[in-house]
C-alpha cells in the first residue's frame, strides 16, 4: 500500500516539476520580449525627442526665399506618427 502512494506521490511531483519548469521557461521567453519591447519604446522615444525638437526649431526658424527650395517637410510616416502621439497625450 505504501509503495502505492510513493509511486502515486512520485508521479505528482515528477508532474509538478514539469509544469514548473514550462512556466519558468515562459516567464523567461516573456522578460526576454519584454526587454525588447522596453529597448524599442526608449529608442522611439528618443526618435520622437529627436523629431519633435527638429519640428520646433523649423517652426521657430524664420522662412527665408532660399528656404523655399529645401525640402524641410516631415514624412508623411513622421507626421502621422507625431500626431498620434499628440493625440494619446491629449487623452
Amino acid at each position: 500500500m505504501v509503495n502505492v502512494q510513493k509511486a502515486t506521490y512520485d508521479s505528482f511531483v515528477a508532474e509538478q516539476k514539469m509544469l514548473v519548469d514550462g512556466m519558468v521557461r515562459i516567464i523567461a521567453d516573456l522578460e526576454r520580449k519584454y526587454n525588447e519591447v522596453l529597448k524599442e519604446n526608449q529608442e522611439l522615444s528618443n526618435k520622437l525627442n529627436a523629431l519633435e525638437n527638429k519640428e520646433r526649431s523649423n517652426n521657430s526658424q524664420p522662412v527665408l526665399y532660399a528656404d523655399l527650395f529645401k525640402k524641410n517637410k516631415l514624412d508623411n510616416v513622421e507626421t502621422n506618427i507625431l500626431n498620434a502621439i499628440r493625440l494619446e497625450k491629449k487623452e
